[in-house]
């Protein structure tokens, strides 16, 4: 996804009814702050306001409470709240931000990830092009080459480096680890 550094909050936010009614609960100062602290997660994640830590793995309690620093019953107070005054809900078991849109400039976002998959085509017209411009390369060697550049591409980061320890270990067998 394309690393999204902003979003919209309305100057109107604390003149809000739903948010004026939270900050009237007992932790509504903490539940707000929460609330902006969801908004500016789910800009980052940039999935249509779906609070997802993996494609296949929402965000739980637990998890926003670890990675925002609240505390789990504040977090699941807050949850609560959210979606009775219908500011949240939940779709196949993931959290969403409802109308999320609001917080985000849709044709923005559009045109952000227009470009950066323009800039990725451009990218691998290169490399094949690069590949393809080497002399001494036979085909099956090129073909062998995109194969891996594809592999490569669908692996996690975390996959990438396991392999790339693992060719330094094969490439330097009686190197020692530091």
């Amino acid at each position: 996804m394309v690393d999204i550094k902003w979003i919209k909050l309305s100057s109107e936010l604390f003149t809000n009814r739903k948010i004026m009614m939270i900050r009237k609960e007992r932790r509504g100062d903490k539940y707000v702050l929460f609330w902006i602290f969801l908004l500016t997660l789910a800009g980052r994640l940039n999935s249509d306001g779906a609070l997802m830590i993996t494609e296949n793995m929402p965000y739980t309690v637990k998890t926003l409470a670890r990675e925002s620093g609240f505390s789990e019953k504040c977090v699941g107070e807050a949850m609560e709240i959210f979606i009775e005054y219908d500011m949240i809900f939940i779709s196949e078991g993931s959290y969403v931000i409802k109308n999320w849109i609001r917080h985000q400039n849709a044709e923005g976002l559009f045109e952000i990830r227009e470009k950066n998959r323009l800039r990725v085509a451009k990218y691998r017209e290169k490399q094949r092009e690069a590949l393809a411009a080497q002399p001494s390369k036979t085909r099956e060697e090129l073909k062998r080459k995109e194969r891996e550049q594809k592999y490569i591409r669908a692996m996690s980061e975390e996959e990438v480096e396991t392999a790339f320890q693992l060719a330094l270990q094969r490439s330097f067998p009686n190197e020692k680890k530091t």
